[in-house]
C-alpha cells in the first residue's frame, strides 16, 4: 500500500460532518459514538461505500448514504471527502483534525504484537486485545519481548525492507474510551480502561512521514 505524507493512501478521505455548522463528527463524542459500529471500504471499483449494522450499504458520494447516516445517527450529517478542506477542521469536542485529512494527532498510528499480548494478560476477556479495538495503520510483529516495546522507539526513524518508506517515531498514544466502546464486531467493553491503565492508559506510538513510499505485509522493520 501506499504511503504518503498524509498518511496511508485511502484513509480517513471521508468525514461525517454534522449540519448546520460543518463539525466533524468522530468516535470520540456522544453524537458520532455510533459512527463506530458502521464499516467502509473501497470496492472493487474503486467507489468508497459505508455500511450500518443493518447491512445496508451505500456510496459515499451519494447523497442517499447522508441522508441514511443522519437517520442512523439521530441528526443531520453530510459525508465529505476531505479533499475539499485542506484546513484544519474544528471537532464536536474543540480538537481540530489535521490540516483536513481526518486524524487528531499524526497521520500513522502503529501498535505491535508486544503491546496487544501484554494488554491481554492484564485483562480478563482477550478479545479485548483484539487489534480492531486499537485501530492502527499498521501492526508490527515485535521480536522485542519486553512489553509496550513500540514506546521505545520515540525520536527513532522506522525503515522497511524493500521500501523508501521512512517514519520517524514522535510520541506514545495515548487512549481515551474509545477503544472500550462497541465497535462493528466487536462489543463494548467498560472494563478495558481499567486494564490500559497499568500502562498509564498508553499503547502504541504515532508516527510522521518523513520519506513515501510503497508498504507491503510482511516486509521486515528495521530501527535507526
Amino acid at each position: 500500500m501506499p504511503v504518503g505524507f498524509p498518511g496511508v493512501d485511502g484513509d480517513r478521505n471521508w468525514l461525517a460532518m454534522r449540519l448546520p455548522g460543518g463539525v466533524v463528527l468522530t468516535g470520540k463524542q456522544t453524537d458520532g459514538q455510533k459512527l463506530l459500529t458502521c464499516c467502509s471500504w473501497e470496492d472493487e471499483a474503486g467507489i468508497v461505500r459505508i455500511q450500518l449494522p443493518s447491512g445496508d450499504s451505500f456510496d459515499c458520494r451519494d447523497p442517499a448514504a447522508s441522508a441514511a447516516l443522519g437517520v442512523y445517527l439521530s441528526a443531520s450529517v453530510q459525508l465529505v471527502r476531505v479533499a475539499r478542506y485542506p484546513d484544519a477542521l474544528p471537532t464536536n469536542t474543540g480538537d481540530d483534525l489535521r490540516r483536513g485529512v481526518g486524524y487528531d494527532s499524526s497521520p500513522v498510528h502503529i501498535v505491535t504484537t508486544a503491546s496487544l499480548e501484554a494488554l491481554g494478560e492484564t485483562h480478563t476477556h482477550r478479545e479485548s486485545s483484539d487489534v480492531r479495538r486499537m485501530r492502527p495503520n499498521l501492526l508490527i510483529q515485535a521480536n522485542d519481548p519486553s512489553d509496550f516495546a513500540e514506546e521505545r522507539w520515540v525520536g527513532h526513524h522506522l525503515f522497511f525492507e524493500g521500501s523508501d518508506l521512512v517514519l520517524i517515531v514522535r510520541e506514545p498514544t495515548k487512549r481515551c474510551a474509545l477503544p472500550a466502546r462497541a465497535q462493528a464486531g466487536l462489543p463494548a467493553d467498560p472494563d478495558l480502561l481499567k486494564a490500559l491503565r497499568e500502562s498509564d492508559l498508553q499503547l502504541g506510538v504515532y508516527a510522521a512521514v518523513v520519506n513515501p513510499g510503497l508498504l507491503r505485509s510482511g516486509a521486515a522493520v528495521y530501527i535507526g
